[in-house]
């Protein structure tokens, strides 16, 4: 998709089957501003209306099998985006802005003692959609307040993993564009991470 059409969607929302196979769902907004977690939902597969609506006009996540089961039962076609693709996208706009940085170090270094080095993200921890938990968990964050009902849990830590990587790529696409003296930081932020994928969904 081009960057016209990926600034058409307001955010992402994650989907999660329940045990009982009702389907969780949460938002997460995304703008130049920042990120926000901004609601949850729990649907019956009957529910397609209403499982349309909170999917339209954002970039669904999930695991394979949920996605299948959100096509079957919303009204509307939706709209997909692989979550490993979407790292993958954030990782290689990171590295062209990794080699331009060293570049510019080793062709100025008089400057280099002057110039603050880029707050680089910690890929360290891997961070896996089919457990969102231990993901965040092993990473040193939570995943969930305490209160937080026993199956809607994997649902609250994946949006809240989710929204990390967004942050990420905010505070990444920030720190590209503040230094103007790279060649790659004369473009405006962007969104989302040029050559994410997003598929539509479904057979409406």
């Amino acid at each position: 998709m081009s960057d016209s059409e990926l600034g058409a969607f307001h955010g992402l929302v994650v989907a999660y089957t329940l045990p009982d196979g009702k389907i969780a769902f949460g938002q997460v907004k995304n703008s130049l501003s920042g990120t926000s977690l901004s609601g949850n939902w729990i649907f019956s597969q009957n529910e397609s209306d209403s499982i349309s609506f909170v999917c339209r006009s954002h970039i669904l996540i999930s695991t394979k099998d949920t996605l299948k089961l959100v096509e079957s039962t919303s009204s509307q076609n939706v709209f997909y985006g692989d979550f490993d693709e979407l790292i993958s996208s954030i990782q290689s706009l990171e590295n062209d802005f990794k080699r331009e940085w060293d570049s510019h170090l080793l062709n100025n270094p008089k400057k280099a003692k002057t110039l603050v080095q880029p707050a680089w993200p910690n890929w360290k921890n891997s961070l896996k959609i089919s457990d969102p938990i231990s993901s965040l968990i092993n990473a040193g964050r939570s995943a969930h307040p305490d209160s937080t009902p026993e199956d809607m849990r994997a649902l609250i830590a994946l949006a809240r993993m989710v929204r990390q990587v967004l942050d990420i790529w905010r505070e990444l696409e920030d720190s590209r564009f503040a230094r103007k003296f790279l060649e790659i930081s004369k473009d405006e932020p962007k969104l989302w991470p040029p050559g994410w994928n997003i598929n539509e969904r479904g057979s409406k």
